[in-house]
């Protein structure tokens, strides 16, 4: 099967493009430009003069309406303190496994987004589509074996290195090409036809039940797991910054999808529309997910389709205090109200078209440039501002709630944060685009992974920097790093192949630098195997083993063996390879080469290093230890195993085998010396083992002393702790000698210090320890805080708990909080016990402290609005009291059955209601 026949197989040619339909987006980017035409009915000069005196009219008292009667008012409602939802409660920064890395290398950090796991679900859904296709290529193909994780990464390396170079619309051909004009490292890495089969079969799910997922509702079943997984590691190892952007992103397909898109304002214009969660500052990708239609998600509150995205888009975020910022396809009054309800502010333009737009507010053709109008609702900030002649941009924000304006250029402080904040997404979008690894396909799962590889490299980097401020890198370097090293076990096990072409092992020296270990051992451990003459041509396939003793020596820093037929051992022919390979050695007496073969013959090879004589040695050495352990079980002199046990050894040997006794009984050592440090050591291990078992158990210390021959008093230390298996056991810790005397002093003082030496007062992680420590204060009011919200969450616990009770102890905590805040405020805490004991408290912590109690009152009393509003009226407190002239008449006859019921008022004052 020939090279060109393979490639026009594997290779998608241009009958790939689809001319299925598309679906037409209606997002909109022009709403990044933050303007809108006026359209001509607006300016028409007549409505102005009406729309001018309802306005004068209406001004007056200070409230205007939309379409929809939707209330607005001219004036700011006054803000007397920050608002609760403009406090931001979480640190931005890396977290979980990326903040544990100390590593200034950029693959560190791909890692822990593209892990290993991701990787094995690739290679096992990838060999699952070898092993069909290789059926059809026959078994002589040599590029249609298995995988493995390390290749696969090799793949994702060039393909990282495709992007770099600018090399995606390439022709394959042309970086395998071997005429100058290719790329080296991607031959050293794999062949052309692997390269291409690769590509071809790699797979991201389980195809056996892909149909099954399909109908469960998942229509992107192909990828849907892979990017579900990235996403979770992207989210896991980043705390977002106080604002966020949410957009499209779309990834160039033109091949056959049902949800393919049409985007006009899109530079490739046919694509999949991811939508995406950024973080504002350094476009760090955190959530995302694959647009498939309207009817894709379910709407149970029937919700616009946007509010739908943006709501799916920022749940990891919810009551965060964090804020969006949104085009005008998502803007909405309906999608901040519902974002308001989880605790995120919203900032976005706005489409005129709108029904709670006032139609006063919006410009006129008269209306000069840098005008701004506004109007407020107690959660909402509607402008208007005309940028130049006849255009316009509308926007709303939950965030905003005055009317600023900067008087360098008369721009409102709402424009200005909006400029700052909405180019998250589409700053990712251009940096993917930059060095992306996208290449022509006709499968859209593939074109998804290509978005995940380029996503994958812009948010790694930004967890690099985060990580290593001082030590920035381009992002053009950055990329080339983590390629080359993913390639690199790859290249370095290739190397050990032996049927390489010639030039491929010296360009993966090149490229990796050094000397590769295995591949010296590979070669040296078998030095008279038959090679191909070095000056015959390749088409005599005939193995010789005569060997030039020069490049013998030079074998570790050549990585080859010159190995010549009998024609070209001829004289002549040997002084052509003399001269032209070693001309420095022309002067050389015959003793040099002499000595130089003697040289190599008698060096050590790696099948020395595992001779019968060695094992024979590590035999006997495990014996020695085994006896060491039986001569301190039994409690016997050292000396017994060189006085007695090692001839009564040799004694059975000789009378019960033929073998070489000597040989066997020399290779033992148990001199006085050996057991006593056997014992030793293997005492030292034990104790290390079982102090590690202790630091992270719970334990029981007994302590006893005893006394030895000669007086000497002997402190003993036992442990009883429950082992992996649940059972109790008990072993000695120590025995220590007490030099001094037996005071209840002198032993504590043995057994600190013992405890101190082995670490186990020591925290295991001294940097979270530090931390800690140095957060006391916060931690100690944390305490007390949720000490009191266990009190009351235990209140509104059992079976007893009715409506009337929960309001009594709703209201009464809610209470409680103003009563706290208060009193900190005035540095009084006899309410809260952790925090009296702390002994510096800063002014700046009681501010948060303070800030905190308010907020949380403040959502105690949003999200027990109807309990604390429920009426409870006096005849249910006690209905014995009750006047029944006053009551609904549908109740009048059974309450009076009630009040004369002498059991139940006896059951009444004993249990109450």
């Amino acid at each position: 099967m020939s090279s060109e026949t393979i490639i026009n197989w594997l290779d998608e040619v241009d009958d790939d493009i689809s001319d299925a339909e598309s679906i037409v987006s209606d997002h909109e980017s022009e709403s990044e430009q933050e303007i809108s035409e006026v359209s001509e009915d607006e300016t028409d000069s007549s409505e102005y003069n009406s729309n001018e005196t309802v306005e004068q009219n209406i001004r007056s008292q200070n409230f205007i309406y939309g379409k929809n009667r939707y209330k607005w008012s001219l004036q700011p409602f006054p803000q007397r303190r920050t608002r609760s939802d403009n406090i931001i409660s979480h640190l931005p920064g890396v977290v979980g496994s990326a903040k544990i890395i100390n590593s200034s290398n950029p693959i560190d950090f791909w890692n822990i987004l593209f892990d290993n796991t991701m990787i094995e679900k690739i290679t096992d859904y990838t060999n699952v589509k070898i092993t069909e296709l290789s059926i059809s290529y026959g078994n002589k193909s040599t590029f249609t074996g298995h995988t493995d994780i390390i290749e696969i990464k090799a793949f994702i390396g060039l393909l990282y290195l495709c992007g770099i170079f600018k090399s995606g619309m390439e022709d394959v051909e042309g970086l395998f090409a071997t005429d100058g004009t290719g790329r080296d490292i991607f031959r050293a890495t794999m062949s052309l036809k692997r390269f291409l089969f690769l590509l071809s079969t790699i797979r991201f799910d389980n195809i056996y039940d892909r149909d099954d997922r399909k109908e469960s509702g998942d229509r992107v079943a192909p990828i849907s797991e892979l990017f579900q997984m990235f996403l979770v590691n992207s989210q896991s190892n980043y705390s977002m910054s106080e604002y966020s952007t949410v957009d499209e992103m779309l990834v160039p397909f033109r091949g056959r999808c049902s949800f393919r898109m049409y985007m006009k304002s899109k530079p490739n214009k046919y694509g999949l529309k991811v939508m995406c969660l950024c973080d504002a500052k350094n476009h760090y990708l955190y959530n995302a997910f694959i647009y498939c239609g309207k009817n894709n998600v379910p709407n149970p509150k029937k919700f616009a389709i946007p509010t739908l995205n943006v709501l799916e888009l920022v749940t990891p975020i919810f009551n965060s205090n964090r804020n969006i910022t949104g085009d005008n396809w998502f803007s909405s009054i309906e999608l901040i109200t519902e974002l308001k309800r989880h605790g995120l502010t919203y900032v976005g333009t706005l489409r005129k078209n709108k029904r709670d737009i006032p139609s006063q507010i919006v410009p006129n053709k008269q209306t000069e440039v840098n005008t701004t109008k506004f109007a407020f609702t107690k959660d909402i900030t509607l402008l208007s501002f005309v940028p130049k002649k006849n255009r316009y941009v509308l926007l709303l924000s939950s965030m905003h709630h005055t009317n600023t304006i900067n008087p360098e250029n008369s721009k409102p402080e709402i424009i200005e944060f909006y400029n700052q904040t909405k180019v998250g997404v589409d700053a990712l979008d251009q940096k993917c685009a930059v060095y992306s690894t996208h290449r022509r396909t006709r499968r859209w799962p593939l074109a998804i992974f290509y978005a995940m590889l380029d996503i994958a490299s812009v948010n790694s980097r930004v967890l690099y920097s985060c990580k290593n401020i001082n030590s920035p890198i381009p992002r053009r370097k950055f990329g080339i790093i983590i390629g080359k090293e993913l390639i690199i076990p790859h290249m370095k096990r290739r190397l050990l192949q032996e049927r390489l072409p010639r030039e491929i092992p010296q360009i993966i020296k090149r490229i990796l630098g050094d000397n590769t270990v295995e591949a010296t051992q590979k070669i040296s451990s078998n030095p008279n195997k038959r090679r191909r003459c070095y000056v015959c041509p390749s088409s005599k396939d005939t193995k010789y083993s005569n060997i030039c003793s020069v490049c013998k020596k030079t074998l570790i820093v050549q990585l080859k063996i010159n190995t010549f037929s009998n024609e070209a051992m001829k004289p002549s022919r040997m002084k052509e390879h003399f001269m032209k390979k070693h001309p420095d050695k022309s002067n050389k007496n015959i003793l040099y080469f002499t000595d130089l073969k003697n040289k190599f013959e008698k060096r050590k090879t790696v099948t020395g290093l595992f001779n019968k004589t060695h094992l024979n040695n590590d035999k006997g050495l495990l014996a020695s230890y085994k006896v060491s352990l039986l001569v301190a079980k039994c409690g016997k002199p050292h000396t017994i195993g060189e006085t007695l046990i090692l001839p009564a050894v040799e004694a059975i040997l000789k009378s019960m085998t033929n073998l070489n006794v000597t040989n066997i009984i020399s290779s033992i050592p148990l001199s006085n010396n050996t057991v006593s440090r056997r014992i030793d050591e293997m005492a030292y291990d034990v104790e290390i083992k079982l102090c590690d078992i202790l630091k992270i158990t719970k334990f029981s210390l007994q302590l006893d002393e005893s006394t030895l021959r000669d007086n000497e008093a002997l402190l003993l230390a036992y442990v009883r702790y429950v082992n992996i298996d649940e059972k109790i056991t008990e072993e000695l810790l120590f025995a220590k000698s007490l030099n001094t005397d037996t005071k209840g002093l002198t032993i504590f003082k043995v057994v600190d210090n013992f405890f101190t030496e082995k670490e186990f007062l020591q925290p295991l992680d001294k940097q979270l320890y530090d931390k800690l420590h140095k957060r006391g204060t916060n931690i100690a009011y944390l305490a007390d805080v949720f000490e009191k919200l266990n009190d009351g969450n235990k209140n509104l616990q059992g079976d007893k708990i009715n409506f009337i009770k929960s309001k009594s102890i709703i209201s009464a905590f809610i209470s409680k909080l103003s009563f706290f805040k208060n009193k900190i405020s005035r540095r009084e805490f006899n309410n809260f016990y952790n925090l009296s004991s702390s002994k510096q408290i800063l002014d700046s912590d009681l501010e948060i402290y303070c800030a905190h109690l308010e907020s949380l009152k403040d959502d105690m009393s949003t999200r027990f609005k109807d309990i604390n509003d429920l009426i409870i009226p006096e005849w249910v407190l006690n209905p014995f009291l009750a006047d029944i002239q006053n009551l609904q008449p549908s109740i009048q006859e059974e309450l009076l059955e009630v009040k004369h019921n002498e059991e139940a008022k006896i059951d009444f004052k004993h249990n109450g209601y």
